[in-house]
């Protein structure tokens, strides 16, 4: 059992690329005040140092992992937590002595560097094509996750833009 979580680890691992600066950052807000209207969107590790994924929304449970300074994750903040969509766990969105630890993404501008770069409705390559963007073209992304950008004003349920044509 420990074998195959290890396995499993190490292939996520493996899985997340860096992605692309965009050519233009709208600038971060880094207050979390009003963050609970927020539904679902991109954070950014702005803690200057580790911060634990507990298994329930507490900081007595236990934790399961860790997200490093600068790290992308995807949730929805639930009071002081922000529940990660990836099923990991719960992240506390500002520490109580140590103040902010996760800030909302703001859009960002990228070009399209590639021939053409395909919109799809899910993050695969199997996924309908809602949009072909063309070398040049601007693309407003609101996040990254695992080699995915997700492109700005689709549906969140079902919008994630392909970056260069592969998974």
């Amino acid at each position: 059992e420990r074998e195959r979580e290890r396995e499993s680890d190490r292939s996520k691992e493996t899985r997340r690329r860096e992605m692309p600066n965009p050519l233009t950052d709208a600038p971060e807000d880094t207050s979390t005040a009003g963050m609970a209207a927020q539904e679902q969107g991109y954070f950014k590790v702005t803690a200057s140092h580790a911060i634990a994924v507990h298994e329930t929304p507490s900081l007595a449970s236990a934790a399961v992992c860790f997200k490093q300074p600068g790290q992308v994750v995807r949730g929805e903040v639930q009071g002081e937590f922000c529940k990660l969509t990836s099923g990991e766990g719960f992240a506390l969105v500002c520490h109580p002595t140590e103040g902010p630890a996760l800030a909302p993404l703001s859009p960002a501008l990228f070009k399209v560097a590639h021939k053409t770069v395909l919109v799809r409705a899910h993050a695969t390559t199997s996924a309908k094509v809602l949009k072909i963007k063309k070398e040049g073209d601007d693309l407003l992304v609101d996040g990254h996750l695992e080699g995915w950008l997700k492109v700005h004003g689709l549906p969140s349920s079902s919008s994630r833009g392909q970056q260069d044509g592969s998974p």
